[in-house]
């Protein structure tokens, strides 16, 4: 190469030439734009045929180009000579811009270069800044072998001292200072200079390493230039140098585990394809240029394309076109239905769709991206699961009740029929707005807690806000469902506002009738009291009537033997006293005192029986006694009533029963059904029979039957006659707690139960089961439970 080539080769390299093709006689035959703008652009005499010489002529006689300042003026005559000696000219631009031409000659073309020597110092001095920050060094030089660049890496690599290495200087020099320096070996210097020469001719030689004397490896790598001159980059391999060999050592092992690795990896894709076979979704695996990687067996049976276009490598957009080809994609503009696929898959993140054939298939398509840039596509046949869902939708439009379905997390609307849209003033068509109950947070939770506790939620109460801000009591069912592929809320409202004002009212009412009922209660408790009293001065007029007898007989035998006793005495003063007198009054004492012992003893057994029995009667307490005894003691204390009924009165009770209870409450209970018995039983002068039986029936417990063979009940009153308050005789007196008093005594003291059984002229009968040892009575609760 001649040296103008050398210089318009360097310059070229470097910036974007202006380039003009030089014909016989160095005449222009050809131009490009940025030859023009070399000269400030299109002038008239840039034309072809003009020659060389005259183009500066003209140039600078226009004021185009002028000298470079300091240059002789006249020197532009003379620029076609200096440039065919491979010289550079150089103009000044009217803009002040320097310009530099130079010849390019070879055997296919002569060129007239023409470069913006700014542009080309700025270049060349951002080449000498890139060099110095590589890590490697790098030397350029030319098919001479001298240097026209390096960087500093290059010299540091070498331990070359900096004054050494110049622009056009011989590479020789280096490899000379390298030698005499012992860089090659003990051999003759010259002969090693001339091996390394050979290698950098050699253009078969493009690498290899030298290991310095200091234990530094060097890789030297050449590259050849078109214009003959060579790059070359020096590297410091030591350190791979020596992990070279670990890796080398470890080079079988990893073979061995890529070998383990891929039958594994084979066994993996066995597996991975079966299990993908397997799966009920059809599932496509497509690479980041959209071509398709993978694909099962389902996504064949879905999409029903020939191997000729379902295979490896196809482009996603190729498939639409096909499906849409065959019309499964509607009537619109095939390109838009591609586009508007391929956009589908652009999507960086997972995200869930549904494709509609016109078939009225429905495909559920799942796009999952891939880290490496492709992404997967899975394709589930719903078309029965949404037939379902509109058909659940047609279902809750035609509900006449307000129904709300709602997103399960987050409240937002899903669905909401007429009815709820009316109540609630909301659009039918809202979606994923706040929730539309406007229900306090409180009750939000529990109604949630209960869903999470139950699964499912009925009749809850609550006030809402409807349309208008309007505060309405509701009734809410709850149910969880699947909704459009979401966790849904299903919410079923019942307005309550009339039940609600019924309740309150209701609430009112029982407030009052609880107030009765307390004052009710107070006059129950005064008239029990008052009948337990009127009993017990019933049981102290009998009582007395009955002393009242041997008393008075008492009293009359008293006066007769006081009376003797002073006639004895008289005759004893006057002495007129016989033995026969005395034996007189010897019998008449011993008649009188007889006939008071037995009346005393006739009145101590009847004040004994009435003081057993009121003392049991106002004290309650629980002792043990024999039953037929004490049956006896109180029927000896109502004989006056029985007498003068005339009614028969027969016990039949074992002499050795023992009770371990309440003797007050059981007379108390005896007492009334005797004295029921004679008010209600028998008509006035109708004389009767009360059997009272007892009997140990086994298991803790005794059996009391009391029957009369009076007029009976009649059936309309027989379920009504332990109710407080309820009688047949109020005309005569009657207060209807005597039945009451006993049915509340047999179950709360005595813990046991009473029933009755009565025919209309055949008498009635209760029958008392009672435990031989009764515990502690129960607490009344009620009113009437006294």
């Amino acid at each position: 190469m001649t040296a103008p080539n050398r210089a318009a080769s360097s310059l070229v390299g470097i910036v974007r030439p202006g380039l003009a093709g030089l014909g016989p006689g160095n005449r222009l035959t050809w131009m490009n734009q940025a030859f023009r703008s070399c000269f400030g652009g299109s002038r008239p005499y840039l034309v072809k045929g003009i020659e060389l010489k005259d183009l500066f002529i003209y140039a600078v006689a226009q004021g185009d180009l002028a000298p470079e300042k300091g240059a002789n003026p006249t020197r532009f005559r003379s620029v076609a000579k200096s440039l065919e000696n491979g010289e550079i000219a150089t103009f000044e631009r009217r803009d002040a811009s320097l310009i530099g031409f130079c010849l390019a000659r070879s055997q296919e073309a002569d060129l007239l270069v023409g470069l913006d020597l700014v542009q080309f110092k700025q270049r060349e001095e951002i080449l000498r800044t890139t060099l110095d920050h590589l890590t490697q060094g790098v030397s350029l030089i030319d098919e001479r072998f001298r240097f026209l660049a390096w960087n500093q890496r290059f010299l540091d690599l070498l331990d070359l001292p900096n004054d050494l290495v110049e622009v056009g200087h011989p590479f020789e020099d280096v490899l000379r200072y390298l030698a005499g320096r012992g860089e090659y070996g003990s051999g003759d210097p010259d002969e090693a200079v001339e091996d390394r020469m050979m290698l950098m001719r050699d253009d078969e030689v493009k690498r290899f390493e030298r290991t310095r004397p200091d234990g530094r490896t060097i890789e030297v790598c050449n590259t050849q230039m078109a214009n003959g001159g060579i790059v070359s980059t020096y590297a410091d391999i030591t350190d791979y140098k020596r992990s070279q060999q670990i890796l080398e050592t470890s080079a079988a092992f990893l073979e061995r585990r890529v070998e383990e690795r891929t039958r594994e990896l084979d066994d993996k894709r066995t597996l991975l394809e079966t299990v993908l076979d397997s799966m009920s979704d059809g599932i496509g695996v497509f690479d980041p240029g959209l071509r398709l990687v993978l694909w099962n067996r389902r996504w064949d049976e879905i999409f029903h394309m020939p191997g000729t276009v379902m295979k490896a490598g196809v482009p996603f957009a190729d498939l639409v076109r096909y499906s849409y080809a065959r019309g499964d994609l509607g009537d619109a503009p095939e390109e838009e239905v591609v586009a508007a696929r391929v956009a589908s898959i652009s999507e960086n993140r997972p995200t869930t769709s549904d494709l509609r054939w016109t078939d009225g298939t429905v495909l559920r398509v799942h796009h999952h991206p891939l880290p490496d840039g492709g992404f997967l596509r899975a394709y589930s046949d719903v078309t029965q699961q949404v037939q379902v869902e509109e058909a659940q939708r047609q279902v809750l439009d035609t509900i006449s009740f307000p129904v709300i379905v709602t997103h399960l997390a987050d409240d937002g609307i899903l669905y909401l029929n007429r009815p709820a849209a009316t109540l609630f003033g909301l659009n039918p068509e809202a979606a994923h707005c706040v929730h539309a109950f406007h229900v306090s947070e409180a009750a939000r939770r529990q109604a949630l807690a209960l869903l999470q506790r139950d699964g499912q939620v009925d009749h809850f109460e609550c006030q809402l806000r409807a349309a208008n801000d309007r505060p309405l009591w509701v009734e809410l069912s709850l149910r969880k469902i699947r909704y459009r592929r979401e966790e849904a809320l299903l919410t079923c409202v019942s307005v309550i506002e009339e039940r609600k004002r019924a309740e309150h009212a209701m609430q009112a009412a029982k407030e009052e009738a609880e107030a009765a009922l307390c004052e009710l209660k107070e006059t129950q408790s005064q008239l029990i009291q008052a009948e337990k009293m009127a009993a017990l001065g019933s049981l102290v007029a009998g009582v007395a009537h009955e002393i009242n007898t041997p008393v008075g007989i008492a009293l009359t035998g008293t006066t007769l033997l006081g009376e003797k006793l002073g006639d004895l005495r008289a005759k004893l003063e006057s002495k007129q006293l016989r033995r026969a007198d005395m034996m007189v009054f010897f019998e008449t004492a011993e008649e009188a005192i007889d006939l008071l012992q037995s009346n005393i003893e006739r009145a101590s057994e009847l004040i004994h029986s009435f003081k057993q029995v009121a003392v049991d009667q106002t004290s309650g307490d629980r002792r043990r006694f024999n039953c037929l005894e004490y049956i006896h003691e109180l029927l000896r204390s109502l004989s006056v009533r029985l007498r003068r009924a005339a009614h028969v009165v027969s016990i039949d009770c074992p002499a050795d029963l023992t009770l371990e209870t309440y003797p007050g409450a059981l007379s108390q209970v005896l007492t009334n059904l005797i004295m029921n018995a004679l008010v209600h039983a028998y008509a006035p002068g109708q004389k009767g029979r009360i059997d009272i039986v007892v009997r140990d029936v086994g298991a803790g417990e005794v059996e009391l039957c009391f029957a009369d063979d009076g007029q009976g009940i009649p059936p309309q009153n027989l379920g009504r006659v332990f109710e407080p308050f309820f009688t047949t005789a109020r005309a005569t007196g009657g207060t209807g707690l005597g039945l009451h008093i006993v049915y509340n005594l047999v179950h709360r003291t005595l813990r046991g139960r009473i029933d009755v059984t009565s025919e209309p002229g055949r008498g009635t009968r209760f029958t008392i089961r009672l435990p031989k040892i009764t515990g502690d009575p129960i607490t009344p609760s009620l009113a009437w439970d006294i």
